[in-house]
């Protein structure tokens, strides 16, 4: 934590139900959500996820909560905005990810469509028509 910066929390606010990091250590790392330390890991054990938001980092085994909570609360509208941008320039070199998760979304919704179509088809076709 940087020198007059103060925890957000006084106490931690319990782990994140998602993954959110990009970022994991095995050192020791301080939550600058609730101020607890975590010691360093072995090298064998898999490393502490972490997310940096404004200016804050937030371990997720500690006060990966507040992130749930947020993203609860707001996921849907940044994901609108995203989008919003995403179509204005669609080609744009700040979107290469957005266009392989794009993809991977359709072929998600394909699957189940096609599956929930078949299903559906299979019962109307059990129907006694008059």
């Amino acid at each position: 934590m940087k020198k007059g910066k103060k925890w957000l929390f006084k106490k931690p606010q319990g782990p994140a139900k998602r993954k959110y990091s990009s970022h994991g250590t095995v050192g020791e790392i301080v939550c600058d959500g609730c101020g607890t330390i975590h010691p360093e890991l072995n090298q064998n054990e898999v490393s502490r996820g972490y997310l940096v938001m404004c200016d804050y980092q937030i371990v997720e085994e500690c006060c990966g909560a507040v992130l749930d909570r947020l993203y609860d609360f707001f996921g849907e509208m940044f994901f609108e905005m995203w989008s919003d941008e995403f179509q204005k320039d669609p080609l744009a070199k700040k979107h290469i990810y957005t266009r392989t998760c794009v993809e991977c979304m359709i072929r998600a919704w394909n699957k189940v469509a096609t599956k929930e179509n078949i299903e559906s088809e299979t019962i109307l076709a059990q129907l006694p028509l008059s």
